[in-house]
């Protein structure tokens, strides 16, 4: 960890001292020029190259980026499919509504985070503008969608789930009453209302203490600050996969968000080669 913090440190020293060099326009594309403070932020900022590249290929690589999402982003934008932030930040957050329950789901931090990114809001206006443009990349042919789950079946695995809660008092004879008449098939609100001194709280499924307990199962009594505690597992979920049903609307947006990437990339090479861009470094 301590190495890689020293590599990216001596990486942006490195940027930013070739950054300070360079000329006063550093370079130009139409009638869109790059000076040098602008030149020294974009490096600032620019990732840790892993192909190592010299500051000099970096800066390039940086400055085409550049000029090809703006320009794309003029494109998108006249057409009436502006790349923003908020957009992108709902399309994602929708994307991953489509996620079946028990699958994991980003933070909604994350998805915000995300959304700040160019790549992305431009790869989401961009789909806006293809389902606008070109309906048929949105046709997936079911046949398509089963290869898929089939090829990638464990992305759709569901862990085993639990559920779990511990009683808390001061007393542990409480404790072993309350597991007694539980056991002998009492309602546990029933029993919770007729013995006083008693908390019930939820257990995470993390907890330890239930990763080899089932669904019906008890702990000892075993002393907890405070007092005493018992754990019982209530519910269990075996551990199992989405049925392809369930997985078929997420598979599908994820091969539609696959298509775009894949035009999106063509757009970007094309206005590569129509743009041009001169570099005074």
């Amino acid at each position: 960890m301590k190495t890689s913090v020293v590599a990216a440190g001596l990486f942006l020293l490195g940027a930013a001292a070739y950054a300070a060099e360079l000329p006063e326009i550093v370079a130009r594309c139409g009638d869109r020029t790059v000076g040098r403070e602008e030149a020294a932020r974009l490096m600032r900022r620019a990732p840790e190259d892993p192909k190592g590249l010299p500051p000099r290929d970096l800066m390039k690589q940086v400055l085409t980026d550049l000029f090809c999402a703006e320009a794309m982003t003029r494109m998108l934008t006249d057409a009436g499919f502006p790349p923003t932030a908020e957009q992108a930040e709902q399309a994602l957050t929708d994307f991953f509504r489509r996620c079946p329950a028990g699958m994991k789901r980003p933070d909604p931090g994350d998805l915000h985070r995300i959304a700040q990114e160019e790549k992305t809001r431009l790869l989401w206006a961009y789909l806006r503008y293809l389902a606008a443009r070109r309906p048929e990349l949105f046709r997936i042919p079911p046949q398509t969608v089963e290869r898929y789950y089939r090829e990638f079946q464990t992305d759709f695995l569901l862990p085993r789930r639990v559920t779990a809660v511990r009683y808390l008092a001061a007393d542990a004879s409480v404790l072993t009453a309350l597991r007694a008449r539980i056991r002998q098939g009492e309602a546990p609100e029933r029993v919770l209302k007729s013995l006083s001194g008693i908390r019930a709280v939820p257990v995470p499924e993390t907890d330890p203490a239930v990763a080899a307990m089932h669904a019906g199962d008890w702990s000892g009594v075993e002393a907890a600050p405070g007092g005493y505690a018992v754990t019982r597992v209530s519910g269990e979920t075996p551990a199992g996969y989405v049925p392809l049903e369930q997985a078929a609307p997420l598979i599908r947006e994820t091969l539609i968000l696959r298509r775009a990437e894949t035009e999106l990339r063509k757009s970007l090479e094309t206005i590569l080669a129509a743009e041009k861009m001169e570099f005074y470094f």
